[in-house]
C-alpha cells in the first residue's frame, strides 16, 4: 500500500470542501433572506433560516476531519478505520445535501416564507452549489480510495467476514416470516376479542386495517431483499478476493441505510403503519400479537450486531493485510 504521507494534502480536501460548501450555502441563504420584499421579518428569519444548513455542514466537516485524522496517521488499523468511516459518512453527507436542497419553506413565529418570495437566482444557484458539493465529494472519495490501493488476499479473517455477511440476509427473511405469521394470527385474535368483549366496546373486527398490513410487509420484504443481495455480493467478493479498500468503503456505505431500515422495522412495524392505533378496534391490529414485537426487536438487534461485527472484522483483516504488505516492502527494500 502506498504511503499516506504523500497524499495528506488530498486528504485535507475532504473536510475542507465540506466547509467551503457550507459557507457558500450560508452566504446564499443570507443574501436571499436580505432580498425579501418589504414587510417580511428578514431580520428574524435570517439567522434561523440559515442555521440548519450551517449546523449540518459544520457537524459533517468535523466528522470528516476525524476520518481524515485516522487516514492521516497512516497506520494499518487507522487506514482501515478511516476507510470504513468514510463509507459510513457518505450516505449521511449525500442524503443531507438532498435534505438541505429540499428546505424550500421555513416557519418562524407563525410566519411562513416560501422560495417563490426569494430572488430568481436563489433556487438554481443554491441547487447548483449543493450538486457541485455532492459531485466534488464523490470525486474526492474515488481519488482517495484509488490512491490508497492495496487489498488483503483471502485468509481466515476474510472467510469469517464472508460467512457473517452471508448470514445477514437471514434477518430480513426471518422478519418477513414473522410479519406474515403475525398478520395471519391478528385476524382470529381480533375476532375473538370482539366476541368476548361487552357490546359496543369495539366498532368491529377491523378488516380494513387487516387488509392494510400487506403493503408495508411487502415494502419491508423488498428493502430487506435488496439489502440481502448487496450483502451476498459483498460476501462473495470477500470470500474469493479478500478485503480491499473499495470494498471496505462500500461496506461502510451500506451501514447507515441498513441500520435505518432495522430501526424503521422496529419502530414502524406493519401494524403500526396500518393506522389502527387509537381507533375503536382490538389492540392486536395496532401492535400485533404479544410475541411479535419482542421477536422483531430480537432479530433487528441481532442484524445490527452482525453488521457491526462484520465491520470490525473487515477492519482487522484489512489492517493485518496492510501490515503484512508493508513488512514485505521493507524487507525487499
Amino acid at each position: 500500500m502506498p504511503q499516506i504521507s504523500v497524499r495528506k494534502g488530498l486528504l485535507a480536501v475532504v473536510p475542507g470542501q465540506v466547509l467551503v460548501a457550507g459557507v457558500v450555502v450560508a452566504l446564499l441563504d443570507r443574501a436571499a433572506v436580505g432580498a425579501l420584499p418589504e414587510g417580511m421579518p428578514d431580520g428574524e428569519i435570517g439567522p434561523v433560516w440559515t442555521r440548519p444548513a450551517t449546523l449540518f455542514f459544520g457537524v459533517v466537516a468535523v466528522l470528516f476531519a476525524a476520518v481524515v485524522g485516522a487516514l492521516w496517521r497512516g497506520s494499518a488499523r487507522g487506514v482501515a478505520v478511516g476507510l470504513a468511516g468514510m463509507g459510513v459518512l457518505t450516505p449521511v453527507y449525500l442524503g443531507g445535501l438532498v435534505v438541505v436542497a429540499l428546505m424550500e419553506t421555513h416557519v418562524y413565529d407563525g410566519f411562513s416564507v416560501d422560495e417563490r418570495y426569494f430572488p430568481h437566482w436563489y433556487p438554481p444557484g443554491r441547487a447548483a452549489v449543493l450538486g457541485a458539493a455532492g459531485m466534488a465529494y464523490l470525486v474526492s472519495v474515488v481519488t482517495v480510495v484509488r490512491g490508497l490501493g492495496g487489498r488483503g488476499h483471502g485468509g481466515r479473517p476474510s472467510r469469517l467476514v464472508a460467512v457473517i455477511l452471508g448470514h445477514l440476509p437471514l434477518v430480513g427473511v426471518n422478519i418477513t416470516i414473522l410479519d406474515l405469521v403475525a398478520a395471519g394470527q391478528a385476524g382470529p385474535i381480533a375476532r375473538e376479542e370482539v366476541r368476548a368483549a361487552p357490546a359496543g366496546e369495539y366498532a368491529g373486527v377491523g378488516d380494513y386495517y387487516l387488509g392494510r398490513l400487506g403493503e408495508p410487509i411487502a415494502m419491508y420484504a423488498l428493502l430487506f431483499g435488496l439489502a440481502g443481495v448487496i450483502a451476498l455480493v459483498l460476501a462473495g467478493i470477500v470470500w474469493r478476493a479478500g478485503v480491499s479498500t473499495p470494498l471496505l468503503v462500500v461496506h461502510g456505505v451500506m451501514g447507515i441505510p441498513l441500520l435505518v431500515l432495522l430501526l424503521m422495522t422496529s419502530a414502524l412495524t406493519p401494524f403500526a403503519l396500518s393506522g389502527a392505533g387509537g381507533e375503536p378496534f382490538p389492540e392486536v391490529l395496532a401492535s400485533g400479537p404479544g410475541w411479535y414485537l419482542p421477536a422483531v426487536l430480537t432479530h433487528t438487534t441481532l442484524g445490527a450486531a452482525v453488521y457491526v461485527a462484520s465491520v470490525v472484522l473487515m477492519i482487522r483483516a484489512m489492517g493485518r493485510a496492510t501490515a503484512t504488505e508493508r513488512t514485505r516492502e521493507s524487507v525487499t527494500s
